[in-house]
């Protein structure tokens, strides 16, 4: 392989990795360096947007306040419904 199409994928693989994570949503790293936020497609439908846009929004790919503050609303009222406290929304 050579050192230019090495440098090429080493450059995506960091990128993946880099992306920045909205703070205020509780999420879990997989060893993938993956982002996943649990029950997004069901949050998702409830919403009444598509899981990969919610997801996007999540992690900061696209603008979007009104979906966020309802993502907010909606995942502390599962929270408080529950019983359990919904940590950093």
């Amino acid at each position: 392989m050579s050192p230019l199409i090495a440098a090429i994928r080493h450059a995506a693989r960091v990128g993946r990795g880099m992306k920045m994570v909205n703070r205020e949503i509780p999420y879990q790293r997989t060893a993938h360096r993956d982002v996943r936020f649990h029950g997004i497609k069901r949050h998702a439908r409830e919403l009444g947007v598509s899981h990969p846009h919610l997801w996007r929004v999540l992690i900061g790919e696209r603008v979007s306040p009104g979906l966020l503050a309802r993502y907010r609303h909606l995942v502390k009222a599962e929270a408080k419904q529950s019983g359990v406290s919904a940590k950093k929304v």
